[in-house]
């Protein structure tokens, strides 16, 4: 939590973050195992379309994105990352 922190942070001036939800305390790496065990597979083209569905609903290029995540220290993969998780997790889930 505390490494996405930065980057969430900046993106609220875009966008109204939502609560952290109580299955943030478990950590990427249990997740990570989770869907191993589950077989989720998070395939790249899943990744692009969150990213082009963020994008289009708050209205941004993916320049202005980048230029608030360096600016907030952190790099567009660390945005990735996080998105793949976020979907591997919801698959996970359910």
């Amino acid at each position: 939590m505390q490494k996405r922190l930065p980057y969430l942070v900046a993106l609220s001036a875009f966008v109204v973050m939502p609560a952290i939800a109580a299955d943030d305390s478990i950590s990427d790496q249990m997740k990570i195992q989770m869907a191993i065990q589950q077989h989720v597979i998070v395939r790249p083209a899943e990744v692009n379309a969150r990213i082009d569905q963020f994008l289009t609903e708050q209205h941004l290029t993916a320049a202005q994105v980048q230029a608030v995540l360096v600016a907030a220290g952190q790099s567009p993969d660390a945005m990735r990352h996080h998105i793949i998780m976020q979907i591997m997790w919801e698959k996970t889930a359910h």
